[in-house]
């Protein structure tokens, strides 16, 4: 599951490079894509446009490099399959009971879990910016994922991996909630933003999203133990 706001869902333009072809790895839905259906992931992987109109058609997000940093480790007949959840500019608020993305999240889960031989096997996260400097964060970062793994039906840990908030943005004091998070965690890691740049206050760069997609990959090539 790719799940987080804007640095999840994608703000720089994507490029000739963020293309995939590999239709071992697959998107739930997708930007430009049909809904409700496993097609072959390219970027944008969260629907777009976003309930505020914010999740941008002409965008890469790290899931593709995620998924293409996994794809260098599937087992021969295994597949990937992505399920992006990610809504720009939203607090964690919004994805957790209660809040006004949480449903879809849970009606994604309820179609992912129907594909054969489906097993939930992780999360990569990167959110903060619209909750900075929250003391209750950490907390309803946990609840976020104890509320996934019950939607999925899960009873195993899996890897929440967390992304660290640019240094060069609004928002880089709010990394030491996101290493607590991971501390919280049953199976918590987070994955450091060193050598990123930002196009914005807020937003990471095109070099930037590749290297954050490849780090949460390599993060969870190395929980999963592969």
């Amino acid at each position: 599951m790719l799940m987080g706001q804007s640095n999840m869902a994608g703000v720089a333009d994507k490029q000739a490079s963020d293309q995939n072809s590999d239709a071992r790895l697959k998107v739930l839905g997708g930007c430009n894509q049909p809904a409700g259906q496993w097609n072959v992931a390219n970027p944008p992987l969260s629907d777009c446009p976003g309930e505020k109109g914010w999740n941008l058609s002409t965008a890469v997000d790290p899931g593709i490099w995620f998924g293409k940093t996994l794809l260098g480790k599937l087992n021969e007949g295994d597949t990937i399959g992505l399920v992006a959840t990610a809504e720009s500019g939203e607090s964690i608020n919004t994805f957790i009971s209660g809040g006004s993305h949480h449903q879809m999240i849970l009606n994604k889960i309820a179609k992912a879990k129907t594909a054969e031989n489906a097993r939930f096997a992780g999360i990569i996260f990167h959110q903060g910016e619209s909750d900075s400097g929250q003391n209750s964060w950490p907390g309803k970062v946990v609840q976020l994922y104890n509320e996934v793994k019950e939607a999925w039906g899960a009873d195993y840990d899996v890897p929440f991996i967390l992304g660290e908030l640019p240094a060069g943005g609004c928002c880089s004091g709010h990394n030491n909630l996101v290493h607590q998070a991971a501390d919280m965690l049953p199976d918590g890691h987070w994955v450091t933003q060193q050598g990123t740049n930002v196009m914005d206050e807020y937003h990471f760069d095109h070099a930037s999203v590749v290297l954050m997609g490849t780090r949460y990959g390599e993060k969870m090539i190395e929980a999963l133990g592969w």
